[in-house]
């Protein structure tokens, strides 16, 4: 079987789904996990077209079932006290679980986001105003005041105002890479204070502190399709892996060797920003990556994309009705097969003409560096823009054009505050040269958002879709990636002379 990994997960996923939903109980999952368990044994006897074809079915089973079971067992354990929504006013306590973030309003004012871990086990989003919420750490037991609402998703969140606070017991591995990120912030701010807007942009592309960016900048790049370049993902996760491999490089490390550096770099980092559904996404997908190589297997992104969705969701299930993640998945799995599809197509069409004298026929580095930013471009807007509808209804046609400034600027602004935070520790001079050079990079990616979001009919709002429009949507990209790998051209013939 080609590429198991794909297979494994998405017989897991569809059986999380099924038993998230209550459709397949735990019970019923075990004994049909037996079930075909026997089935799949059985397959042993007859002849071997027969028996592969059991051995595929009932191993299918065998995983939808499980992660049926899983997702059934996820599902009663949510249901042990959940926190009611209501529209009345009350008190809450519980430990504040996450690095909380600040997001200034205009007048001074502000607001504290983070995640509060309440008695019987259940995390919810929360904002917070008052009195010394600005002053919040990550352990502290918090007391607040305000109410409770929940998503479509079952995900709750409450907003209200501090209304008391102690230290508590923390997580000292935790506490150290969430001191560090702050120590880090603090270092992306040097030279630049006078910007504050710019200063909370470099610091979320960095460090994942997107709350910093101002409300009316988030709607900027939103309205252009590029908001995802805050989000902590494989732009940032690919430059923390060339740092690492750089300085294993000048160790040398042999690559065979790598995975166990990297696997303690990207966690810690992956910790330090937040561990948003992208970034885990990204840091488990690049190590199982560099695991084949440490294995002695082959890389393969699509299969490390699918085995990662696989760990994860064994993890929590609850991840498959997380919007990010499955924003994340749909968007990477996309890049990886229409935009791998498409940017064979686009590097045939700038490939240099066979017929021409070898000393004139030079495939241009900087069309095949286009037509790869192309490629990813569309791809990723494509596979994106029904889950935006359909969760969101908004849709960024101009985005298609945006990213192909944004992203590129974003990497390299990326780069630099990373030089920033690596260089700097020898002296603060290095940080101050590095975020200045990250302050015009800033500058002029405001000036490609704003010329962008003045586009007629740039940005489309309360355009909505329906699952089947969903369904069609994907189907016919299935239909173009086919076009695109040839699959529906004529075979030709071949005919041997004798």
């Amino acid at each position: 079987m080609r590429r198991p990994a794909v297979f494994l997960a998405v017989a897991f996923l569809t059986g999380c789904g099924l038993g998230l939903s209550g459709l397949i109980g735990p019970m019923v999952s075990l004994i049909g996990c037996a079930a075909s368990a026997i089935l799949y044994l059985a397959a042993i006897l007859p002849s071997l077209t027969v028996r592969s074809v059991l051995r595929c079915i009932s191993l299918a089973v065998v995983l939808v079932l499980a992660g049926a079971w899983r997702g059934g067992f996820a599902r009663e354990g949510r249901r042990v006290q959940p926190t009611e929504s209501s529209s009345q006013v009350s008190y809450y306590k519980g430990v504040v679980s996450s690095d909380p973030e600040w997001e200034p309003f205009s007048g001074g004012d502000g607001a504290v986001h983070s995640t509060l871990s309440v008695p019987g086990g259940e995390k919810l989003g929360m904002v917070l105003r008052g009195s010394g919420a600005k002053e919040l750490c990550y352990g502290d037991f918090v007391t607040v005041r305000g109410r409770v609402r929940r998503s479509r998703w079952g995900r709750g969140y409450l907003s209200g105002w501090l209304v008391a606070s102690e230290r508590g017991n923390v997580n000292a591995l935790t506490a150290r890479l969430y001191s560090a990120r702050r120590r880090a912030a603090r270092m992306l701010e040097s030279g630049i204070e006078d910007f504050p807007e710019q200063a909370g942009i470099l610091k979320a592309l960095v460090l994942g502190y997107r709350k910093g960016v101002p409300r009316e900048t988030r709607e900027l790049f939103i309205a252009t399709g590029s908001l995802h370049v805050f989000a902590i993902s494989g732009l940032h996760i690919g430059i923390a892996c060339s740092f690492a491999v750089f300085v294993l490089r000048g160790l040398r490390v042999p690559p065979s060797r790598w995975f166990p550096f990297l696997a303690v770099f990207l966690l810690g980092y992956t910790l330090m920003t937040g561990a948003s559904s992208s970034a885990v996404r990204a840091c488990t997908m690049a190590l199982v990556y560099f695991a084949g190589a440490f294995l002695g297997r082959k890389a393969d992104s699509i299969s490390a994309l699918a085995f990662s969705a696989f760990l994860l969701c064994l993890i929590s299930p609850w991840y498959l009705f997380d919007a990010g993640f499955v924003l994340s998945f749909v968007v990477a799995g996309g890049i990886c097969v229409l935009g791998g599809a498409l940017s064979d197509r686009l590097s045939g069409l700038s490939a240099p003409d066979p017929f021409l004298p070898a000393g004139r026929a030079k495939h241009s580095l900087l069309a095949r560096s286009m037509s790869g930013s192309i490629a990813v471009s569309v791809s990723a807007w494509l596979v994106s823009a029904p889950l935006m509808l359909l969760l969101f209804g908004r849709l960024a046609p101009v985005g298609i054009v945006s990213n192909l400034a944004v992203v590129p600027l974003a990497f390299v602004t990326v780069l630099s505050g990373c030089c920033s935070l690596v260089f700097g520790n020898i002296s603060i001079v290095f940080s101050d040269l590095f975020n200045h050079a990250s302050l015009g990079l800033i500058f002029a990616m405001e000036g490609v958002i704003n010329f962008f979001a003045r586009a007629p009919l740039g940005a489309l709002r309360n355009v909505h879709i329906g699952l089947t429009g969903v369904f069609a949507w994907y189907a016919l990209l299935g239909v173009l990636t086919a076009v695109l790998r040839g699959f529906f051209a004529p075979r030709q013939e071949t005919t041997k002379t004798v």
